[in-house]
């Protein structure tokens, strides 16, 4: 971040002065001074110990990874702080969906309808074809409206 603004400051105050390339002749003596300063005998041991630990465990470890592998043992735990959200959204597509999909069987099976002649008409339409065709539109308005109402009271309250 700071050579990003650094670079920002540097044409600000010097527009021909070549910052990247200033960095460019700079950056391996700073690199060995930061970590000179960041290595000591004390943190190099304990560096080196623990890769020793990590390296003489690491058989075992893979051995029981394995085995609860190839006995269907083996078990991925998640945890997130959002689930909760990533579910209600799930479930908040998945009732569209479905409400869609059952506004869509009504129009089909309208429109099917539609050619059989029957006694009964509304609007010089075979009346139960009609009446799929206008609840299929009542529901679509219903779930339009929901859909706005609902997505608003979560833009008004972005906790629930």
């Amino acid at each position: 971040k700071t050579m990003l603004q650094l670079d920002e400051i540097g044409r600000l105050l010097d527009p021909q002065f070549d910052v990247n390339g200033s960095l460019r002749r700079h950056a391996g003596e700073m690199a060995s001074k930061r970590m000179g300063q960041q290595t000591t005998q004390g943190g190099l041991m304990t560096s080196l110990l623990e890769a020793k630990d990590f390296a003489t465990h690491l058989p075992a470890r893979l051995n029981r990874i394995m085995d609860a592998v190839a006995n269907a043992e083996l078990e991925v735990k998640i945890r997130s702080t959002d689930a909760k959200i990533v579910v209600e959204g799930i479930e908040k597509v998945a009732n569209r969906i479905t409400h869609g999909l059952l506004l869509t069987a009504l129009i089909i099976a309208g429109a099917l309808m539609t050619r059989v002649d029957t006694r009964w008409k509304l609007f010089g339409y075979p009346g139960f074809a009609m009446l799929c065709f206008l609840g299929a539109a009542g529901g679509a308005c219903l779930l339009v409206f929901n859909m706005t109402t609902q997505d608003r009271k979560r833009r008004r309250n972005p906790a629930k």
